[in-house]
């Protein structure tokens, strides 16, 4: 990221991938990240910005703190993003990829997402999206017991969705 932005943060969780950064032009700033993924990928630019959306000012500061409160989640309250959250800014800042800016900006996320759980119910009855997955095979296939089951993907998500079924027995 650091060839296409100055500052920035990437977090990346099981169905986003998203980047703060602080960028003197902003009218081209959806086109350097879309080649950044394109980098990433090996998919066309072009194909990658289609699929992009943006918020600048006021408007991406809210949209981070929802995501750290788990108000734009998968599973409304889910509790592992705000760890995600927190993570992203740590990797950031231990490679000099943060100004402080950003570096205020995520500490505030952080404290908004902590209060959010601390003082309103939001997480109450939170899951994530492995355990909301196993209850919906559960009341739609009933007993997953005596069933064998093929969890396909990679990395801690997949694993998380294994230790989930293997827990529920």
């Amino acid at each position: 990221l650091h060839n296409y932005v100055n500052n920035g943060v990437i977090l990346s969780t099981c169905n986003r991938t998203e980047v703060y950064c602080v960028a003197e032009r902003t009218d081209t700033l959806e086109e350097t990240i879309g080649r950044f993924f394109s980098r990433l990928s090996g998919l066309p630019a072009f194909v990658i910005t289609s699929y992009l959306y943006s918020y600048q000012g006021e408007a991406a500061v809210r949209h981070l703190f929802r995501v750290a409160c788990g108000l734009d989640s998968m599973i409304l309250g889910e509790d592992q993003i705000l760890g995600q959250v927190r993570g992203a800014r740590d990797r950031s800042d231990v490679n000099g990829y943060l100004d402080p800016s950003l570096t205020n900006l995520f500490h505030h996320a952080v404290r908004v997402g902590r209060v959010a759980r601390n003082d309103t119910e939001i997480s109450q009855n939170a899951a994530s999206v492995s355990s909301a997955a196993v209850a919906m095979a559960r009341r739609t296939y009933g007993n997953l017991d005596p069933a064998a089951i093929l969890v396909v993907g990679a990395g801690r998500m997949a694993n998380r969705a294994v230790e989930t079924l293997l827990d529920s027995n």
